[in-house]
């Protein structure tokens, strides 16, 4: 119970707080007395807020309450016993995909590991129910956090509803229009089309904006786009001769300047041709299933978008995919897919009312349905037995009879759905997880955040995982190439790159089962296996005549444990291995953590032959301090310092800063996270001897990378 005996003290803290119209605020508590309710009301008061609480004891209050209205803050106390678990309530809000701050009010401390497993879960204890002063502080901080998320949100939306109304303008334009994005042409509008004569349906991957410049245009093409990239230059016009598809040389104005696409910054081209004529309608009729096409459905979600950011009026997106209209489509071709795509779309219009639930075809395989119910689980019985009707759809097409199962993914439209294009992105990505599962579709899916997933699924200890996949072999190697650029190597280098397989046979990611563990033995455990493995490893490598390097990544645990070293030795010997052939590598930021044992852990493996590779090397201002700890061997940079290079926020003296005292030391460096070959020869002048990167291959299961030519 939250006790406010020291008015003079409230009074003074309330008068700090800024001076504004008093912020109408909802509130659900969660066992508390009506006493203890009425006294913490009290205090919210004293904050410049005129709070409205309701008092929640139980699972089905609490999911009804959510889609009243737009909560502001859920304050949880164990003062009574209630029969909602602060833990059902988070799992409740992450389902429903709800941005509620949710505070637990305790008076004794909690232990690490319960207080680490309470914020994981969304649930942030604060230890001051006993102190009103320290609560109203609290509360008064999440609401203010609150309220510029939300402000943040606003904006998102407004900046979705103007990108979509330079689209339609863009769209209708005379003037010919294209984006450019690294000189691939991401968007033309069918001006740009009938200008240069091209098909409407020509992919625009297939057309490359070098072949729509007069050669003797082209030099002075590239200065402008360089001018606009590389400058403060928000547009400029040059006057070039095209090119069409037919050879005709036309002379036109481009007006060439900055724009953005989701944020990313890209370059907007418009020739401004009048001989260029533009159709300028926007038609929302979809002529093959007889529905509403994908403008519609936007539009529509734009208005439950806006409707939902008032607070309470949730309502559900569909995203239907039919599973069999590729087999359709290779059986029957467009015959096949038109006539099931016309009997679809009349069975949704029979199947639900049009004019309650809009519904589009958004385009082959897929249709888009909007459901105005705020009930969730009134949603997911709709789209299940919309599943089941049209799995028992036939469909006659001359002698033959078609049919089709179908995945339907859906998404929670709220206050905090900014934009329509991502609640579609959203409905998509869940439909396409039932397919994943299984081939043949048929089923739904709620779409649930990564950051969902992970509390939801936090009963199950990370610990476990770990111990279970050791037990059960269930963990597996990756391997990608370390590929000299400045050096003659003719030994192949691999990085070990550790994947484990979940129940289904999927790898996953060494984030989702690492970050979330936090015992130290069993980090060490498992670099042993690591290490057990990447020996037998190497030995089978040296007995089928293919030497390979293996650079291997180890925890900052291990440096401390002396028994890893032990037995490295003795695996040496036993399987008579070059020493030299094995790479650890150290992450800077437990070497600077744990000095002394860096220390010592390297003098170790020099004197057992193996190699020493630093990564992240230059992550901050005391990488050098390093240099006089170890002898090392390679020196892998941190990846920021490739963003640098190609951003040009690095000036040519701070490269040099970095890698002069490198160089000096005659340390072999490595440039990892490589993705393309625009950053290739500044690398090669830099005297960077390796790269690494998807540019030259993903990691893959196998050493198979061709290093040298015969």
């Amino acid at each position: 119970m939250v006790n406010v005996n020291s008015m003079d003290e409230l009074n003074a803290f309330s008068e700090d707080l800024p001076q504004s119209a008093d912020h109408s605020l909802s509130a659900l508590f969660i066992g508390f007395s009506r006493e203890s309710a009425a006294s913490l009301q009290t205090l919210m008061l004293s904050g410049n807020t005129s709070p409205r609480y309701k008092l929640i004891n139980d699972i089905d209050a609490f999911s009804s309450s959510l889609s009243e209205r737009s909560w502001d803050i859920i304050l949880y106390s164990h003062e009574q016993t209630s029969h909602l678990k602060a833990e059902l309530a988070a799992e409740k809000l992450q389902e429903l995909s709800k941005d509620i701050p949710f505070l637990l009010l305790a008076d004794p401390y909690l232990s690490e590991e319960d207080h680490s497993e309470l914020l994981k879960k969304g649930i942030k204890p604060i230890f001051t129910q006993s102190q009103p002063i320290l609560t109203l502080m609290y509360i008064t901080q999440e609401i203010e956090q609150l309220n510029q998320r939300r402000r943040c949100r606003l904006l998102e939306y407004q900046l979705e509803k103007y990108e979509s109304q330079i689209q339609l303008l863009t769209d209708d334009l005379r003037s010919a229009v294209c984006y450019l994005t690294q000189n691939d042409i991401t968007y033309a509008n069918e001006s740009f089309f009938y200008l240069f004569g091209l098909d409407l349906e020509t992919p625009l991957d297939e057309i490359s904006i070098d072949t729509l410049i007069t050669p003797p245009s082209k030099e002075l093409f590239k200065e402008a786009l360089n001018t606009v990239k590389t400058e403060d230059c928000a547009e400029i016009d040059v006057m070039l001769h095209i090119l069409t598809s037919t050879n005709t040389k036309i002379a036109a104005s481009v007006k060439i300047s900055q724009s953005y696409d989701e944020f990313k910054s890209i370059l907007r081209l418009e020739f401004k041709d009048e001989a260029a004529q533009s159709p300028s309608f926007v038609h929302s009729a979809d002529p093959i299933s007889g529905l509403r096409n994908r403008n519609f459905l936007m539009a529509e979600l734009d208005n439950c978008i806006s409707k939902a950011s008032q607070g309470g009026h949730d309502s559900h997106l569909l995203y239907l995919t039919l599973d069999a209209y590729k087999t359709v489509f290779g059986e029957h071709g467009s015959e096949g897919t038109d006539l099931l795509s016309q009997q679809i779309g009349d069975f949704l219009q029979t199947f639900l009312d049009p004019e309650l639930h809009p519904m589009s075809h958004l385009e082959d395989e897929a249709y888009g349905i909007i459901l105005p119910s705020s009930n969730l689980e009134t949603a997911q019985s709709i789209a299940k037995d919309l599943a089941s009707s049209i799995s028992k759809l036939s469909i006659t097409l001359g002698n033959e009879t078609l049919s089709t199962q179908c995945s339907i993914g859906i998404a929670i439209l709220n206050e905090n759905t900014v934009r329509s294009s991502e609640a579609l992105s959203r409905a998509r990505m869940a439909a396409k997880d039932i397919q994943k599962r299984d081939a043949s579709g048929n089923g739904t899916n709620l779409y649930r955040s990564h950051s969902s997933l992970v509390r939801r699924n936090s009963h199950y200890s990370a610990t476990e995982v770990m111990v279970d996949a050791i037990k059960h072999n269930r963990f597996t190697f990756l391997f990608q190439p370390i590929v000299p650029l400045n050096c003659d190597d003719r030994i192949p280098s691999y990085e070990l790159l550790l994947r484990l397989v979940d129940d289904k046979g999927k790898e996953m990611q060494p984030s989702t089962f690492l970050d979330p563990l936090h015992n130290d033995k069993l980090l060490s455990r498992m670099d042993q296996w690591v290490i057990d493995k990447a020996t037998h490893l190497l030995r089978d490598a040296i007995i089928d005549k293919r030497r390979s390097r293996l650079f291997i990544n180890i925890a900052g645990i291990t440096l401390r444990n002396k028994s890893t070293l032990i037995r490295l030795s003795e695996q040496l010997r036993s399987l008579r291995l070059p020493a030299d052939h094995l790479v650890f590598q150290i992450n800077e930021s437990d070497a600077l953590s744990s000095p002394e044992y860096f220390k010592a852990f390297a003098k170790a493996l020099k004197s057992l032959q193996c190699k020493i590779c630093l990564k992240h090397y230059g992550s901050s201002s005391e990488s050098q301090h390093l240099l006089t700890l170890a002898k090392l061997d390679f020196i892998k940079l941190d990846p920021n310092f490739m963003k640098d290079i190609l951003n040009q926020s690095m000036s040519l003296n701070q490269q040099h800063e970095l890698l002069d005292p490198l160089k000096e030391r005659d340390l072999t460096l490595i440039m990892p996270m490589v993705e393309s070959t625009q950053i290739m020869s500044n690398l090669f002048k830099l005297g960077i001897h390796y790269v690494q990167g998807y540019y030259l291959q993903p990691p893959r299961p196998k050493m198979d990378y061709v290093f040298f030519e015969d």
